[in-house]
């Protein structure tokens, strides 16, 4: 059985995504289901040290954007695709790892389970 990869991306790749990331790997640890999910992450800037590659974006089979100008710019490069994406509203301003970004992507987790979770 081939493992589902979700690719959470923010701007560059270095706060907001790698964080869900994080906690989504540990959520799906602790429930047995990292032989089934895995989470990673990129970001869409071209500056950006883990930039979204087409082949990665093409073997997710969720595609988590953190903002709605990044699920914008996807939709923009992958129009026929856009049924994988999933547009947050979190802001730019969580630093990587903080409480509030924790928090926020338990809260995700729990949503992604409820509509995603197969």
């Amino acid at each position: 059985m081939a493992i589902e990869e979700i690719v959470f991306v923010c701007n560059m790749g270095e706060n907001r995504s790698p964080t869900g990331a994080r906690v989504f790997n540990e959520k799906f640890r602790e429930e047995h289901l990292d032989r089934k999910y895995h989470a990673s992450y990129a970001g869409i800037n071209q500056e950006s040290k883990a930039k979204l590659t087409r082949s990665q974006f093409d073997s997710a089979s969720l595609v988590i954007a953190v903002e709605k100008t990044i699920s914008d710019l996807l939709i923009q490069e992958y129009p026929r695709t856009k049924e994988k994406i999933w547009q947050l509203y979190i802001s730019d301003e969580c630093p990587k790892d903080s409480e509030e970004l924790v928090t926020l992507f338990n809260q995700v987790y729990d949503e992604w389970k409820t509509f995603f979770k197969k």
